[in-house]
């Protein structure tokens, strides 16, 4: 049977040509188990490890021969030469410091950087010929002059806020207020946008005239939209944002304007949303085209 030290060898053998690595302090058994792991087996009357399923890439290795024993005076030499090495390493001196740019070390083994060494007096030399020869001075870079400041013009005060206006205020005519005949006579021109719109069929235009009819009644409600606008939009800024600076006389027309208001946007959005995506792309083109212009 082959002992611990003798599969060490044939492992160690075998590693050179695949990897096997040993665990420290690892048993004899253990040793065969790893040998097993590796798809290998343990021919112990050859002493050979064997392969379990003999393949190109797991070579058969003989056990290698025992490494000659040192004599006493080659460790003897080895020791000698391990002390000798430990005190030179011990030696004053050493260097065991490692220097960095700019750094320099000292005869008495201390470590200066180079911006602290002492610097040589240069002295004039006197020529054979006459005349001196001066010393290099490298002139000193005077500090750039400091930038002027420039001071900055202190911002300007914010305007004071605009005082609110209470409702008495603006029915005094401190601030004018749109009469009931005006406003009912923008949701009149309003309600013949809708009705027209009402009376109106768009699908069944399209289907019967083409798009052609669609887009002249489209023109047709955008126009009588932009005619209301005008005359709606200096109207509109004088009704104040809250409910409760409206007067009462006007209170009601209010809300039927901007109940009209509303349902103008949901007709815009109708025509440019659901019936816009329900033409073919022929008719959408045509339709974008015209009203892009």
């Amino acid at each position: 049977m082959l002992t611990a030290t003798e599969l060490r060898r044939m492992v160690k053998a075998h590693n050179k040509l695949m990897d096997m690595v040993i665990p420290p302090k690892t048993n004899r058994d253990g040793i065969i188990k790893l040998i097993e792991k590796n798809g290998f087996k343990v021919d112990h009357d050859k002493k050979k490890i064997v392969p379990s399923i003999q393949m190109k890439r797991k070579p058969t290795v003989k056990l290698p021969p025992a490494p000659p024993k040192k004599t006493e005076e080659e460790k003897k030499a080895a020791k000698d030469k391990r002390s000798k090495r430990e005190q030179d390493r011990d030696q004053v001196g050493y260097d065991r410091v490692v220097l960095r740019k700019g750094e320099h070390k000292m005869p008495d083994g201390s470590v200066m950087k180079d911006k602290d060494m002492p610097k040589k007096e240069l002295k004039e030399i006197k020529l054979k010929g006459g005349g001196t020869l001066k010393p290099y001075v490298k002139p000193v870079k005077k500090a750039p002059a400091p930038k002027p400041v420039v001071k900055k013009a202190p911002a300007p005060a914010p305007a004071p806020a605009p005082k609110k206006l209470t409702q008495l205020e603006m029915i005094e005519g401190k601030k004018q207020m749109p009469t009931k005949a005006q406003i009912e006579k923008v949701v009149s021109e309003m309600d013949k946008i809708i009705a027209t719109y009402k009376m109106t069929n768009l699908k069944k235009v399209l289907k019967k005239d083409g798009i052609g009819a669609v887009i002249n009644l489209v023109g047709k409600l955008a126009g009588l939209q932009k005619k209301v606008l005008e005359e709606t939009r200096p109207i509109i800024k004088m009704i104040p944002k809250k409910n409760s600076d409206i007067p009462k006389d006007i209170s009601t027309p209010v809300s039927i304007l901007t109940a009209r208001a509303t349902t103008i946007v949901n007709i815009n959005k109708m025509i440019n949303g659901k019936f816009y995506n329900s033409l073919t792309d022929k008719e959408a083109d045509e339709f974008k085209e015209y009203f892009s212009n």
